[in-house]
């Protein structure tokens, strides 16, 4: 693991942090292991000579268990051929021991040769993280808030500094070469910037608020990028680093949940991630998905396929999205401190097992020509005939009582005479229907002649039986009976075996 000590001063103070002339900073690094095992520790020192990164690798030494140990920085800055530097370097702490990461405390900053100043720099872990959070940044009342930067990575980056105030936000973009640093005051970008990309401005008077660093391309984006900051007033020779937070997830989870799918029909899930600032983000495609029972379904990118009915759960995890967490507070000194967020659903593959209903409407002979009762275009045409007719609408229901929310699910449906005495004798056609749009299977039950008045009796009394079109499965048995002027179902019921008889 490596650490970076971000910004230690040393030589003369910089001009633009307005101290007094003879202020002399000199950098101070303490580790402590709180262990059983010994740790070692290589440090490396990175600075810019203009515009250009410089860095030297200085000799390693070895922290012994429940020791610790102040760095003599006097003698490292002139192995690194720093002497008489005057500005800020970077220390970073290569660190090796089975003891990490729990096993080390850092602490570091800068101190004045009068010990009237002291700059505490917050030690964190390098990690690649999404975006980086200060909690406060002032201002007012002669303060001013530094921030310092540093692109430990081997290739140039492209970050936003968001400043966050009452009313707005205003963007800041930063270009950081490979290893280099970059340090700056937020009153430069109060009073020096125009408007951003959004065309913010940022209003007169504004001296408090937050901040954000994160990759150009929003907060998710991950970055490799070590920052520090500390809110200083050289007035009341006060400097105190406020807190940092790693933005990062704070909950997950899978939609739908739970879920249906019947069978022979995929059903796509999404896994969302919830960051500590409220944005949500879609992370179905980086996630890897699992299956309870591959038996039941299967899944890859959040497509669920079914194989067969019954219960399944489908989870979901991303082991590298980062949590939310506060840096300032975390004994870990990492952002992030923890990664891996999951989601888990519930589901059910479903089949077809009954129809329920059904609702219905009727029509009695009014000495007009019937018609199909929901309008629909039918081929072959229905005839025309004169009688009694009733409209039937049924829902389809899976192995747990369900509703099916599917398209065409096809039925058959037979139609047997078990008794009549209707002058001249009926016959019936069998027909079929599926599932419309609505996920309703609609059906018309007619009793009539080609020409008026009706057929005359008492009754007529017919089996109708409904079959699963793919299986052959009987799904549903009524027991219709045709009276002289009515259409009724006298009996409805789901065993297969059923009979109909007029009692």
């Amino acid at each position: 693991m490596s650490y970076a000590e971000l910004g230690l001063m040393t030589g003369v103070a910089d001009p633009m942090l307005n101290f007094p002339p003879d202020t002399v900073f000199a950098p101070f690094s303490v580790i402590r292991n709180i262990s059983s095992q010994p740790i070692t520790v290589v440090p490396n020192l990175y600075w810019m000579s203009g515009s250009v990164p410089q860095t030297a690798k200085l000799t390693a030494m070895t922290v012994p268990p429940f020791s610790t140990q102040a760095l003599n920085m006097a003698a490292l800055l002139p192995q690194a051929g720093l002497a008489n530097y005057n500005g800020s370097v970077n220390l970073v702490l290569d660190v090796t021991g089975s003891a990490l990461p729990g096993g080390l405390l850092l602490a570091s900053g800068s101190v004045d040769s009068k010990n009237t100043y002291v700059f505490q720099v917050t030690p964190e872990g390098i990690k690649e993280s999404i975006a980086k959070d200060l909690s406060y940044w002032s201002t007012a009342n002669g303060n001013d808030t530094m921030v310092t930067l540093w692109n430990p990575a081997d290739e140039d980056q492209d970050f936003a500094f968001k400043l966050f105030y009452s009313g707005g936000h205003y963007s800041f973009p930063i270009h950081l070469p490979a290893r280099a640093t970059q340090m700056f005051n937020i009153s430069e970008i109060i009073h020096g910037a125009g408007p951003d990309s959004e065309g913010n401005v940022i209003p007169v008077g504004t001296s408090e608020g937050s901040a954000e660093l994160s990759g150009p391309l929003g907060e998710n984006q991950y970055i490799l990028v070590s920052m520090d900051a500390g809110i200083y007033n050289q007035q009341k020779a006060t400097c105190g680093p406020p807190c940092k937070t790693c933005q990062g997830a704070v909950d997950s989870w899978i939609t739908d949940n739970p879920f249906a799918t019947p069978l022979g029909t995929n059903h796509q899930l999404t896994f969302t991630i919830q960051n500590h600032s409220g944005t949500q983000i879609n992370d179905t495609t980086f996630a890897g998905w699992n299956s309870s029972d591959t038996s039941v379904a299967t899944v890859a990118t959040g497509l669920v396929q079914p194989v067969a009915a019954g219960a399944v759960s489908i989870a979901a995890e991303d082991d590298y999205y980062p949590v939310y967490d506060t840096i300032c507070s975390q004994f870990g000194i990492t952002c992030p401190f923890e990664t891996g967020v999951l989601g888990d659903g519930d589901g059910t593959v479903q089949v077809p097992t009954s129809l329920a209903g059904p609702s219905s409407s009727k029509t009695t002979y009014t000495g007009q020509e019937l018609k199909d009762c929901y309008q629909r275009s039918m081929d072959p045409p229905v005839p025309a005939y004169y009688g009694y007719e009733e409209c039937e609408s049924y829902t389809v229901l899976d192995q747990n009582k369900d509703q099916i929310k599917q398209t065409g699910i096809a039925f058959d449906e037979s139609l047997k005479i078990t008794d009549t005495n209707v002058n001249p004798a009926p016959t019936f056609n069998n027909g079929s229907g599926s599932t419309d749009s609505d996920y309703i299977v609609k059906d018309m039950l007619s009793l009539g002649s080609a020409t008026a008045p009706p057929p005359t009796g008492s009754y007529v009394l017919v089996k109708q039986t409904w079959t699963l079109h793919s299986s052959g499965a009987t799904v549903r048995v009524n027991c219709l009976d045709f009276e002289a002027t009515d259409v009724t179902v006298k009996d409805i019921t789901s065993t297969p075996g059923a009979t109909c008889s007029r009692n």
